[in-house]
């Protein structure tokens, strides 16, 4: 358990180590502002970024080691993981007012819209699908008239 430890503390060191040579040239004012990175800060940029690299993956190694040793040991248990909800199926008894408003309102529009589809069902006048007749009701949404109304302006 000690190697375990001291790998993971040794790679948290070369973590901030290559951190702090990545950052430290702009950090300390080695690099001038809005020129061309000079030869010093590109060594320790390109230094300290595979430093990083490496204590990063190390410290996740030795981490996870370190935890699946302490759980074999029993020093710590590990969660259970959660079980999922049961679904609670929704009773149609347990409808809202508001829900049952909403219904009532909307029969007398489906009755009338199941018999304007009788009625068109069963219209002998249309003889075949394509022979449907455009109803024109009044304006658009926006005020303005469509194109067969100002047609018929015109012709007034």
């Amino acid at each position: 358990m000690t190697r375990r430890f001291v790998g993971a503390i040794a790679s948290l060191l070369a973590l901030m180590a290559g951190l702090w040579l990545t950052l430290s040239p702009f950090a300390l004012g080695f690099q001038p502002e809005d020129a061309d990175w000079t030869d010093a800060t590109l060594t320790d940029v390109w230094t300290g970024l595979p430093l990083a690299l490496v204590g990063l993956v190390g410290l996740i190694v030795f981490a996870s080691s370190l935890r699946t040793h302490m759980v074999q040991a029993g020093y710590i248990t590990p969660r259970p993981a959660p079980a999922p909800a049961p679904v609670q199926p929704v009773a149609p008894a347990a409808t809202s007012d508001s829900s049952r408003e909403m219904d009532a309102m909307l029969e007398p529009l489906i009755a009338a819209l199941a018999r304007d589809l009788d009625r068109e069902s069963t219209d002998p006048t249309s003889s075949a699908p394509e022979a449907t007749t455009h109803r024109e009701y009044g304006r658009s949404a926006v005020g303005t008239d469509t194109g067969a109304q100002a047609a018929v302006a015109a012709d007034r």
